[in-house]
């Protein structure tokens, strides 16, 4: 695209000028190359701060920088794009995402609790702010909060094999262990049950003291999001019971992967 197409574009749409060290930092970004893409994306912010293309700069290198492995920088960045433009939405569901990553739990249900304070919540906010409570295990009124928001969504959205793994954990979580139990197990059995869905039945057999069974699920999650510190974890928990899957060397390798992944944020790690 030339100089005078750029110019147009962005006259367009943001009705200024094009910054095209943000132009350079996006081709990196698309290309992966996500080092260089949040070196000219800091730089532009620099040079351009107060610029209308600013808050897609700042969620462009929140991105970068939480594919890079800097999560706790992705963190802090979509906090200020929150400060500067408080009703993007956009940034608020990122950086809820990036605190459960994270185990920051809490703060991930006082990030989406903001978020609806703003504006109505899409389903896959309220299914975060839900998963969060739950993950945290409380405070009780949090959860009842989730819980609403979730109820008042569509059965057809509910009828979804993720949404229904979160019930189930809901319907855990009020007592009824055997029934949330037996519908996480056939959702887990699925041929290719979501990554939570997964996590979620791990977590109860390793409760259970079902090494075996609970490995094998761990395995399709890291499958599904590799290094992510939750199933790191659960994974070293698994190596730490007494008798044949007893194994403290590892289990104290797998630990220290998951805490270098959180940046050593998760108390889970």
């Amino acid at each position: 695209m030339s100089y005078w197409q750029y110019t147009k574009q962005w006259w367009q749409v943001w009705r200024r000028s094009p910054v095209f060290i943000w132009i350079r930092a996006a081709a990196y970004y698309k290309d992966q190359n996500y080092s260089k893409a949040i070196a000219l994306y800091k730089k532009g912010l620099k040079r351009h701060s107060g610029h209308p293309a600013e808050v897609c700069a700042r969620l462009d290198l929140a991105y970068c920088l939480s594919r890079s492995g800097e999560r706790l920088s992705a963190e802090d960045e979509l906090k200020t794009v929150i400060q500067l433009f408080p009703d993007n939405t956009q940034a608020y569901y990122r950086l809820a995402r990036i605190q459960i990553w994270l185990g920051k739990s809490l703060d991930a249900v006082w990030t989406l609790r903001r978020a609806n304070e703003k504006t109505q919540l899409s389903n896959k906010m309220v299914y975060l702010y839900l998963t969060a409570a739950l993950n945290n295990g409380g405070p009780e009124y949090l959860i009842q909060e989730a819980e609403q928001l979730f109820l008042d969504l569509d059965d057809e959205v509910r009828a979804d094999s993720q949404y229904q793994a979160l019930a189930a954990r809901l319907q855990i979580h009020r007592g009824g262990y055997e029934d949330g139990r037996s519908a996480l197990a056939k959702l887990a059995a699925k041929q290719k049950p979501s990554f939570d869905v997964t996590l979620a039945f791990a977590d109860l057999l390793v409760a259970e003291n079902k090494i075996a069974l609970a490995r094998q699920q761990l395995r399709k999650a890291l499958r599904h999001s590799p290094g992510h510190p939750r199933v790191l974890s659960l994974l070293a928990n698994s190596y730490l019971f007494e008798g044949p899957f007893h194994n403290g060397d590892f289990a104290v390798q797998l630990a220290l992967e998951a805490c270098r992944n959180s940046e050593w944020a998760s108390p889970y790690a």
